[in-house]
């Protein structure tokens, strides 16, 4: 998918983590804040048969839907980096849709931020699938970045460490805990 991006204030530029960004961002940046996207959820939709999942065990990875609100994390990236950071994110998130969106830090600011939705044309997006098969996929999948309930267990702790001790991916914890069948 082909992501056109914004230009570049002086500043630099804001993106929003809310699954495997917030814990490896894989990029260089200037500073990390808890940070809340209104109008938008987390939902593990995306499913991962190449990161969290293979075609034989596919996982699922997190995506933005409408409605609601999502906790996760904001990076500042220096106006000098955001070139290749650029061009590294659109490699690694190309199945979502970037879209830049307005975001409140944790300290009560607000700020507009480069964000992956969940993108419905690429053939990955499950809106809705039956809970067996989405338990199966998060406590099973398995890809070349880690397990599928590795990636929720990480986003949780990611999130907990910049202060959110509750949200949809620490009820999610328990849940795949008592399901994975696999040896590490």
């Amino acid at each position: 998918m082909r992501h056109r991006y914004p230009p570049i204030s002086p500043d630099g530029l804001w993106i929003f983590g809310y699954g495997s960004l917030m814990w490896d961002p894989g990029f260089e940046y200037v500073r990390a804040a808890r940070a809340t996207l209104p109008g938008w959820h987390r939902r593990m939709s995306m499913i991962a048969t190449n990161s969290y999942g293979r075609p034989s065990r596919p996982g699922l990875a997190a995506g933005l839907h409408p409605r609601g609100s999502v906790e996760g994390v904001a990076f500042l990236v220096a106006p000098d980096k955001c070139p290749d950071i650029l061009n590294v994110l659109s490699k690694r998130e190309w199945a979502y849709l970037a879209v830049m969106a307005p975001m409140r830090l944790a300290d009560g600011s607000s700020v507009r931020a480069l964000t992956y939705l969940a993108s419905p044309v690429n053939g990955r997006f499950r809106a809705t699938q039956p809970v067996g098969d989405f338990l199966r996929r998060l406590s099973h999948g398995v890809g070349r970045k880690g397990y599928a309930a590795d990636y929720v267990r990480q986003s949780a702790e990611a999130l907990s460490a910049h202060g959110v001790r509750r949200s949809d991916l620490h009820d999610l914890v328990p849940v795949i805990a008592g399901r994975t069948s696999f040896r590490r």
